[in-house]
């Protein structure tokens, strides 16, 4: 048997992006996926935006050929911008410019299929990836022949099962099953929260110069947010840099009301997304089950302006995905130790060789974009923690079951004190588990809106003074394509 072994559930983005790491280093390795080899997939197409927190993962486990390979699948960032929406009401007034406010970050597309495929390859030909295997469950075994007679001292071994009958045994489990992971109930975390206040209807799809100039200047200056009555609007325009060094950066401070003004952009890379978020109390009983999405959506916002209507027009019904949000709670840094003392004579919970990885522990609303962000971060963090343990077992001259408890301690409290506080923090930017929509009508929306202007007025003038000083926006991610 191979001195270290690592089982990893789950070969969607986090998962490969970590299983490439553990290639790269000599780690023994098998990847279970539940999804067959050749079964497509619904998000087929689907962008996500990556940024610097992403790439730290890329750099931690890929070599230095396939970044450069990579980096080229990308879509143009558009530069450094700040991308907080304006703030409407439903009748297209203005009411809070966010786009002022100095917070900066760079990133670019690529389709989330097309970046999960690349970080499988090498996984594949390697015969690492064992596909069509739904994980059921696991357990904890002792191992009498480890050479550590203390029993409060050794290692174990985690015994893995499957929906097909076969098992499998590894040193250190980890979950990269996403926010539907079965291993964050059972080590007695149960952190992840469906919520029910609300259903989310997503739509992405491309956007032509024609298609652009339809929609109104409103969204050409940047992202468009509307709040009112429970009901939250989120529109963005993605319009990466064309043929004539013109950004996006630049339409906010054009008059966009005419034509001309409008920045020539890469029409091939462009992309338009709306989220709307509609209370369940006004949602029929099923929306999954809705044919007419984009028909439900207006008749939900059938008050707005007019203008409104044109703009969720823009995108094609079957481009519409209805889900209803999962988020987390922080569960802090000492999580596992609570896990063990509720545990009673149960030895999963808590166990310090069992690892969680991305949305397994730390799903978060899609408000910010952060969510893959942090996932393939969290690699960043975890990859030489396992490398460590590999290299211990080595030292030791025998078979993993040899380490014992305190360095499978060691190695997941210094993984998670990292990933922890980093990984949380953005799931409450990205507001947390707290269903609650203020609408900014409201009294306390007024009052709320008063002081946030007043802040941002403030974080301006200062941001104004910075540049004035010679103060430059600093790019965090240089690999990404201008």
């Amino acid at each position: 048997m191979a001195p270290f072994k690592v089982i990893i559930i789950g070969c969607g983005l986090s998962g490969g992006l970590l299983g490439n790491g553990l290639l790269h280093n000599d780690v023994d390795f098998t990847i279970y996926e539940s999804d067959d080899a050749k079964a497509g997939t619904k998000r087929d197409g689907y962008q996500i935006r990556l940024g610097s927190h992403a790439i730290r993962g890329f750099k931690a486990c890929l070599t230095d050929d396939q970044q450069n390979v990579l980096y080229k699948m990308f879509g143009r960032s558009g530069g450094v911008l700040s991308a907080a929406p304006i703030l409407y009401d439903t009748q297209f007034r203005q009411l809070l410019d966010l786009t002022k406010f100095p917070a900066y970050s760079k990133s670019a597309p690529i389709n989330r299929v097309v970046l999960r495929d690349y970080l499988q390859e090498k996984l594949v030909a390697a015969g690492r990836v064992q596909f069509g295997k739904k994980f059921t469950g696991y357990s904890i075994v002792d191992e009498n022949d480890s050479g550590v007679h203390d029993e409060s001292l050794r290692s174990c071994k985690v015994r893995v099962q499957f929906a097909d009958g076969s098992e499998d045994e590894c040193d250190l489990l980890i979950s990269a099953e996403g926010s539907r992971s079965r291993i964050n109930k059972q080590i007695g975390l149960d952190n992840i929260v469906q919520l029910q206040r609300c259903w989310g209807f997503l739509a992405k799809g491309s956007l032509p110069r024609a298609k652009l100039l339809a929609l109104g200047p409103e969204v050409h200056k940047g992202p468009v947010a509307v709040i009112s009555d429970g009901i939250a609007l989120f529109y963005s325009a993605y319009l990466p840099k064309g043929t004539e060094n013109s950004n996006r950066s630049e339409a906010r401070h054009e008059d966009t009301s005419n034509k001309d003004n409008v920045p020539e952009f890469d029409e091939e890379m462009s992309s338009l997304f709306w989220g709307l978020l509609v209370p369940v109390e006004k949602c029929p009983e099923n929306p999954l089950a809705l044919e007419d999405k984009i028909g439900f959506c207006l008749e939900s916002i059938k008050h707005w302006d007019p203008r409104f209507e044109g703009m969720l027009r823009a995108i094609d019904n079957d481009d519409v995905h209805v889900f209803q949000p999962r988020a987390s709670n922080n569960p802090g840094i000492d999580w596992r130790s609570k896990a063990k003392s509720k545990s009673g004579d149960d030895p999963s919970k808590g166990h310090d060789q069992v690892w969680l990885l991305g949305d397994a522990i730390h799903p978060m609303l899609p408000s910010r974009g952060m969510g893959a962000n942090q996932s393939m971060s969290d690699t960043a963090d975890m990859l030489p923690e396992i490398v460590a343990l590999r290299d211990e077992a080595k030292n030791l001259g025998g078979i993993g079951s040899r380490l014992e408890k305190r360095h499978f301690t060691t190695a997941v409290q210094a993984y998670e004190s990292k990933m922890i506080p980093r990984a949380f923090h953005w799931v409450k930017m990205s507001g947390g588990t707290d269903e609650t929509v203020r609408d900014p009508s409201s009294f306390s929306g007024k009052i709320m809106l008063f002081f946030v202007a007043q802040f941002l007025t403030l974080a301006h003038l200062i941001s104004q003074i910075k540049s004035m000083l010679g103060y430059k926006v600093t790019d965090d991610a240089p690999e990404l394509p201008d």
